[in-house]
């Protein structure tokens, strides 16, 4: 299943535009630390993602929960962030990271100061109150058991539109000891 996703992912990345599809990779706590890109945004500034898309938190809402995000896991997981001069704030990107926690797409949210969004497994958003929570702080559904065109295009548009995405390339949770998944 994991080789399937992974060729699947790399079938994909044929339709990302380079330069405008920047790569950064954030690995995870006790200490995130961003990777350098693969290339820089270009000069002309772009808009945050693409039209028709999900309903997400309003921009100001997200921006006060960030600092409260960021305190609170410095304070409760001894959190630190190293390496953001290197996410661009314009311009496509996608973030790769490990996938060790349910808390760990709010980890990297909290950082990161421009729009995301999250590919999450879809079985998620049909659970009461997590669902609807995913969905207003960025995430889009993904079928990891089949292809799933719906999410890769709508992927693919955000880029497109100068937005970042956030994937996690295991396509799941890390073990519980904390042991990563080969990709």
């Amino acid at each position: 299943m994991k080789a399937s996703i992974r060729n699947r992912l790399n079938s994909y990345s044929s339709l990302i535009p380079h330069p405008s599809a920047l790569v950064s990779s954030l690995i995870p706590h006790p200490s995130f630390v961003v990777g350098e890109t693969s290339a820089k945004a270009g000069g002309q500034k772009q808009k945050n993602g693409a039209g028709g898309e999900p309903a997400m938190l309003p921009a100001w809402f997200i921006d006060l929960v960030r600092p409260v995000g960021r305190a609170l896991s410095r304070l409760l997981w001894k959190i630190n962030y190293r390496g953001l001069e290197n996410v661009p704030q314009t311009g496509g990107l996608i973030i790769a990271s490990n996938h060790q926690t349910y808390i760990d797409p709010f980890w990297l949210g909290f950082p990161i100061n421009r729009p995301l969004r999250f590919l999450a497994w879809s079985e998620i958003f049909d659970w009461p109150v997590v669902g609807k929570l995913i969905e207003l702080f960025g995430a889009w559904p993904l079928e990891i058991e089949r292809s799933d065109p719906t999410a890769i295009r709508r992927s693919i548009q955000w880029l497109r539109g100068g937005g970042a995405i956030v994937i996690f390339p295991e396509g799941g949770r890390e073990y519980e000891d904390g042991n990563l998944l080969k990709f």
